[in-house]
């Protein structure tokens, strides 16, 4: 199986979605790390649909594929993220349409935050964010009424987005309106720790880039993962 190209027009602006599975399956919109549509996020897209559902990810750098931290960096810092807010509104429309039952969200770093921004916008049904939370004034993350599950690295430094203390922000301003969310930290990882190797996480078939993170995890990978699969079978397929 690979992911097909789609073209989702609306307003002023065409977004390109890569899809996998049926339109009649539950979804989950995927979004990127501050990279781009990277292997790392192909590759975890395509272990999400394996467990029955239809994985759409927006190409929000709209094609552009970083391959240096800094590069990424520069993209990220220079993404239109209201545009982004709209995008994911737009996808999640798409997929109702299209004849999804139901709607989960995820991502990981900047797709992490962006995937709160969506459980606050867009017509989605349960939300699974790693390592990344929005600015508030993008999504009040307290205002978030259906199930999120978060995960983080109890190593993660980078302060206010990802580190420990952002994560127990997010479950603090969880508790208002989405009592049964949870937050996950994970001790002796850090962040990308989903990635197959968050040091040098692989950005194409023959890139792969130094991040200076600590060394994957696998046993923390499958954990986090199986709880992931957990928690999509229960607010997407009952």
């Amino acid at each position: 199986m690979s992911f097909t190209s789609l073209s989702l027009p609306y307003s002023s602006r065409t977004l390109s979605l890569l899809s996998l599975g049926s339109s009649s399956l539950p979804a989950v919109i995927l979004l990127q790390e501050w990279w781009g549509v990277s292997r790392e996020i192909l590759d975890f897209g395509a272990s999400i649909s394996n467990l029955g559902y239809r994985v759409v990810i927006p190409d929000l750098y709209d094609g552009s594929l970083a391959l240096s931290v800094a590069e990424a960096e520069h993209n990220m810092n220079a993404l239109n993220w209201v545009q982004a807010k709209d995008d994911i509104v737009a996808t999640a429309a798409f997929l109702k349409k299209e004849g999804a039952p139901r709607v989960g969200i995820t991502g990981t770093c900047m797709g992490g935050a962006l995937a709160l921004v969506g459980a606050v916008h867009a017509d989605v049904d349960c939300c699974a964010p790693f390592y990344g939370t929005p600015d508030p004034s993008l999504a009040d993350t307290s205002t978030i009424t259906i199930p999120v599950e978060a995960h983080f690295g109890a190593l993660d430094n980078l302060a206010g987005f990802s580190d420990v203390e952002a994560a127990n922000k997010l479950k603090e301003s969880l508790a208002k309106n989405s009592p049964g969310s949870v937050v996950h930290i994970y001790d002796g990882v850090g962040h990308g720790f989903m990635n197959s190797a968050p040091d040098k996480p692989k950005i194409s078939d023959d890139v792969s880039v130094e991040t200076g993170f600590p060394p994957a995890q696998k046993d923390v990978q499958q954990l986090a993962f199986e709880r992931l699969e957990a928690f999509f079978a229960k607010h997407l397929k009952q």
